[in-house]
Order: structure tokens, then C-alpha cells, then sequence
């Protein structure tokens, strides 16, 4: 929820500076730095970076909290709502190990404009604080649904299962 608020802010902050720019720019303020072109570029820069920031934030929006494997689907609870993914639905699994352990499950393959404005094509089951293992948490997975072991890669079951 944190990290929606700073990202809200940042669209904020960005539109007011870009506003303010523009004013500098039509001369309804007395230049800030040089002139009015300088003080433009240099607020309208500041401003589309603040922008832009959400966008390159928004992939910690995609990863839930916490994961319920049921024998019909996964829910995954998210920041803002719940994501339901069935079983048939999985085209691809994908393990992240280390600090930040979690099971990527992809209902489609993405392109590349989808990966960057949509979260939707993928639900992340995270595992950073959880008891089971990551190889723990597949077998379950694949005992729900066991034609699921099909759609994970070979270098995954020889590392997990």
C-alpha cells in the first residue's frame, strides 16, 4: 500500500512541476534559473522523470503478498485486489530463487509492450516469507494439477524437483 502512495505522489509531484514549467515557459513567472527555455527544460525534465518513475515502480505492484494453491486455481493476494489463475490457464512457470524467492506463473506469452504497461499476463507467488521451499511449493502445485509438470523447464525440475 506504501509503495501506491509514493507512486501516486510521484505522478503528483511530476504534474505539478510539468505545469510549472509550462508557466515559466509562457512567462507568467520570472525565470528560475536563466531564461524561460532553460527553466522548461530543466523542470520539464525533473517532471517527466517523476512521471515516468510509477512505470518502471510498477512491477512490485504485480507480486502479492501471500499465495492459496487450491486444487482448481491459485489466488494470489495483490495490493489492490486478489488475482485467480487456473490451473489450465498456466502456459509457463518460472522460478526466482535467492533473498527474493517466488514462482512466476504466465498465462500467456507477453510482448514486449505488454511487459512494460500490463501485469496482467503473469501472477507472481511469492515465497520470500514462507516455510516451504520453492521445490516444495512445485510439487504441490504439480499435485493439484499434474499436467503442470509439462509446462516447467527442464533446468527447473532438475534444480527443484
Amino acid at each position: 500500500m506504501s509503495l501506491a502512495l509514493v507512486m501516486i505522489g510521484c505522478l503528483v509531484v511530476g504534474a505539478i512541476i510539468l505545469f510549472s514549467a509550462y508557466m515559466r515557459l509562457t512567462g507568467a513567472f520570472r525565470p528560475l534559473f536563466f531564461d524561460q527555455i532553460t527553466d522548461f527544460l530543466v523542470l520539464g525534465t525533473i517532471g517527466l522523470a517523476l512521471l515516468a518513475l510509477p512505470l518502471l515502480r510498477i512491477r512490485e505492484l504485480k507480486e502479492g503478498y501471500s499465495a492459496v494453491l487450491s486444487p482448481d486455481s491459485v489466488e494470489v493476494v495483490m495490493p489492490f485486489r486478489n488475482r485467480f489463475v487456473r490451473w489450465e490457464d498456466i502456459v509457463d512457470v518460472q522460478v526466482r530463487g535467492g533473498k527474493k524467492r517466488a514462482i512466476r506463473l504466465l498465462r500467456r506469452r507477453p510482448s514486449g509492450w505488454e511487459r512494460l504497461l500490463t501485469t496482467d499476463y503473469t501472477v507472481v507467488v511469492p515465497l520470500q516469507f514462507a516455510e516451504r521451499s520453492i521445490g516444495e511449493t512445485l510439487q504441490i502445485m504439480i499435485a493439484f494439477h499434474p499436467s503442470l509438470r509439462g509446462r516447467i523447464s527442464c533446468d527447473i525440475q532438475k534444480l527443484y524437483l
